[in-house]
């Protein structure tokens, strides 16, 4: 399916509506474009939305524009008009009105001017609408209708002057899969109006690199794990180009010198005690020190793409040259392991390991990895107040409430029933021990740090001493195999898929699940579930 650029796809492969602003109007600190949620991972749902929000959002900025209001306005009004109207169809698709791709095409070609008018003509009923049209009014120095009658009256003669204008929206709209939907020129499009050429002069690398990092921090869509990589890889790109280089002034040439830079880099420079202290221009000069690998390096160019991508959709740039740029990794010898779930005897090798474990950590941070599936960090940071009873059922409050715990993403904050099994072997007596011994986290031998949280020692014992030690270490098979685990022994014993999803901390997919069933699952549904959870009795064809 081929989607127009105003159609796009997240991190998390939820797909947004995105309408950029005239960019004559555009203060240089204000958002480009006007982006909203579509709440669906279906393409052809999100092409649907896309075109009917396409529709009304560009009446509505061509309305607003032409009324005077500035950017703020405009935007505002878009954005509220949209929700709106996302709203509306989105209840209609749930109650299964979707059209087919022909019956949408039938719609914008042959939909009624009245009713649009109708709709639109609710839309200036809200608050924010009129609001704005008196704010714009009276920097023109036009006064307001004193009476609804007088307001009558200029409502009329708008309506009178609009079939017209439908006219031309419709022709627009029937047109635009042969168009060029860059932001700039759907603009041009759009307004009629010929766009300012963009200022590069005035959006240097790092400014760009700075508000690209802040933009992904502030929308949550990196953990500080990711935050902090995509800095240390920025940081290098501004050492090579300088912090003042324009970022309108790179190109294809620019972007392979680039490359071939990185491909020289260093292997693992920051641990190096001949590269301390010294510039990067210096260190690519020492011969005989081992380069990175052409994955590294590719991931490099990556978030370098990813960077002017970002750019190029801010209006900064006119397009993003490292997209052009040839992968050097072969994507069938990339060194990616896909991790596997354990099987019935490899289970029950580690299980009566670590029941002979004398050490806390390695004891119950190896057993409630294996009976919740959860992520190794979510498990190191657990605190004894995430251990928690409610309605007769114990659970692990899975939870980023306090300084140094993380999770991976919104989805990851959920409550676990705690496994029978656990139950048996006493948690719930260890974690009231504990307490009166005045410790606050479960693990409390495992200590923080900034890149790892909790989870290095953990990770270190499991996967570099005791795996080996049983002689089924592999690269497939680590801690984070037990997710492998649970999410296969789930399926296998016949739990729904969204139940699944909720117990190891993925997003739930669909429209019912994600926009209608916000509350999610009951404690004693997860139960019933996790009930039928045994790893010892897990299914394998392969190995």
């Amino acid at each position: 399916m081929q989607n127009p650029t105003h159609l796009i796809l997240s991190e998390h492969n939820i797909y947004h509506f995105r309408w950029p602003m005239p960019l004559h109007l555009m203060p240089d600190s204000n958002r480009k474009y006007v982006k909203v949620s579509l709440k669906t991972r279906e393409p052809k749902e999100a092409l649907y939305l896309s075109k009917i929000l396409s529709y009304h959002a560009y009446n509505i900025t061509i309305q607003a524009w032409a009324r005077g209001m500035n950017h703020k306005q405009i935007r505002a009004i878009v954005l509220e008009y949209c929700q709106r109207v996302l709203e509306k169809k989105k209840h209609q698709i749930l109650e299964g009105e979707l059209l087919s791709p022909t019956q949408i095409a039938d719609y914008q070609r042959t939909i009624d001017h009245a009713e649009l008018i109708d709709e639109l003509d609710e839309g200036s009923t809200t608050p924010l609408y009129q609001s704005s049209i008196a704010t714009m009014m009276k920097e023109a120095q036009v006064d307001m209708p004193e009476s609804p009658a007088d307001y009558e009256r200029i409502r009329k003669v708008y309506m009178a002057a609009m079939p017209a204008i439908f006219t031309e929206i419709i022709r627009f709209n029937e047109e635009q899969s042969r168009f060029d939907f860059s932001p700039a020129k759907q603009v041009v499009n759009a307004m009629h109006q010929p766009a300012k050429p963009l200022l590069a002069g005035r959006h240097t690398l790092a400014k760009m690199a700075g508000k690209f990092v802040a933009v992904h921090v502030n929308d949550e869509a990196w953990d500080e794990n990711t935050k902090n990589d995509k800095e240390a890889k920025l940081i290098i790109l501004t050492d090579i180009l300088g912090k003042d280089y324009l970022v309108g002034d790179m190109d294809l040439m620019k972007a392979r010198e680039v490359r071939d830079i990185i491909k020289q880099l260093p292997k693992n420079a920051n641990k190096n005690p001949l590269l301390k202290g010294i510039t990067l221009s210096d260190a690519l000069k020492i011969q005989g020190i081992e380069k990175v690998s052409a994955v590294t390096a590719q991931k490099y160019l990556n978030t370098y793409s990813a960077l002017f991508q970002w750019c190029a959709e801010e209006g900064a740039v006119t397009d993003n040259p490292f997209a052009k740029l040839k992968s050097s990794v072969d994507k069938k010898k990339k060194s990616i392991v896909a991790r596997k779930p354990f099987n019935a005897e490899q289970i029950q090798k580690i299980q009566a390991a670590v029941m002979d474990e004398k050490s806390h950590y390695r004891h119950w941070g190896t057993l409630i990895g294996m009976y919740t599936g959860a992520r190794l960090n979510e498990v190191a940071q657990l605190t004894l107040d995430d251990i928690k009873r409610k309605e007769g059922i114990w659970y692990f409050d899975m939870n980023d409430d306090e300084e140094n715990k993380r999770l991976k993403t919104p989805a990851a904050r959920r409550k676990v029933p705690i496994h029978k099994a656990l139950l048996d072997l006493g948690i719930i007596k260890e974690a009231a021990r504990l307490r009166k011994a005045g410790h606050k986290r479960f693990l409390y031998e495992l200590t923080y740090d900034q890149k790892n949280g909790y989870g290095k020692k953990l990770s270190h014992y499991f996967n570099a001493v005791l795996l080996p030690r049983l002689g089924i270490k592999r690269k497939e098979l680590v801690f984070h195999s037990f997710r492998h685990t649970a999410n296969t022994c789930l399926y296998q014993a016949g739990v729904p898929e969204p139940i699944i999803h909720t117990m190891i901390g993925h997003e739930r997919s669909g429209t019912s699940q994600q926009v209608y069933f916000k509350e999610g699952y009951t404690l004693q549904q997860l139960k019933e579930a996790i009930d039928k959870y045994d790893p010892a009795k897990i299914v394998i064809n392969s190995d």
